[in-house]
């Protein structure tokens, strides 16, 4: 969260005002923006990987790996953002 802020915070000249009101209160849903400017912006965003504790990345690379061990082909998106709304 915060390396997206302070992110956020370097480029705020650049952002909509959508994305000005989320950057403090919910920055993910920066990620979100369906602006292609905001997403161009985004591509030298943080990735959310980078800061995973250690248990969190133990256990997406031991999903991966159960994943490879049975043959099922997949792809990581980092980018891939999903609101609250999606699950309602």
């Amino acid at each position: 969260r915060e390396a997206l802020v302070a992110f956020l915070e370097q480029h705020v000249d650049q952002l909509d005002e959508d994305c000005k009101r989320r950057m403090y209160s919910n920055p993910l849903r920066v990620l979100d923006s369906k602006n292609p400017e905001i997403q161009t912006l985004l591509n030298d965003a943080p990735e959310l990987f980078d800061y995973l504790d250690d248990e969190s990345r133990e256990h997406f690379d031991g999903l991966c790996a159960l994943l490879d061990a049975v043959g099922i082909t997949y792809r990581v998106n980092q980018r891939l953002v999903r609101g609250l709304d999606y699950y309602n």
